[in-house]
């Protein structure tokens, strides 16, 4: 991959992103193992690496930023687990953690409503023949 062919997508506009040719890892040439479309662009305004595709339609080539501080073998893994192929598994796995989310909401929510209503009922009944509140009750965390 030339610069020049970078520059006709729009990357290098305004100097904003360097291309990463050669790293420590060479992550950037493992990439393109993955796919020969992938190359990693290092974004001088956010500080961070950019994983981008060829192709993808010119000026949207962005794929993700890497969210490592440096390039190594995890980027490949998340490369790896990212690209369109798994996206029916990827789907899938956020539709499975959307409802353990909401199953755990759920939960705690029906834990609450028990402990305010055992709150509640115990209060009723230690003070069931008193005409007036006791000074202490609007203190509680349920009121």
């Amino acid at each position: 991959m030339k610069v020049n062919t970078l520059s006709l997508y729009g990357i290098y506009d305004a100097g904003r992103c360097r291309l990463v040719e050669d790293d420590l890892y060479s992550i950037s040439k493992r990439i393109r193992e993955i796919d020969p479309g992938y190359f990693i662009l290092y974004n001088r305004s956010s500080g961070k690496h950019e994983v981008h595709h060829m192709a993808q339609p010119p000026g949207e080539t962005f794929c993700l930023t890497v969210p490592y501080a440096q390039l190594d073998a995890r980027l490949l893994d998340l490369v790896r687990e990212t690209r369109i192929e798994r996206l029916h598994e990827l789907i899938e796995k956020m539709h499975r953690t959307n409802d353990k989310i909401d199953a755990d909401k759920d939960r705690e929510f029906r834990e609450y409503v028990k402990w305010v209503g055992t709150e509640t009922y115990n209060y009723v009944c230690t003070h069931e023949s008193k005409e007036t509140l006791d000074p202490g009750a609007f203190k509680t965390r349920w009121v």
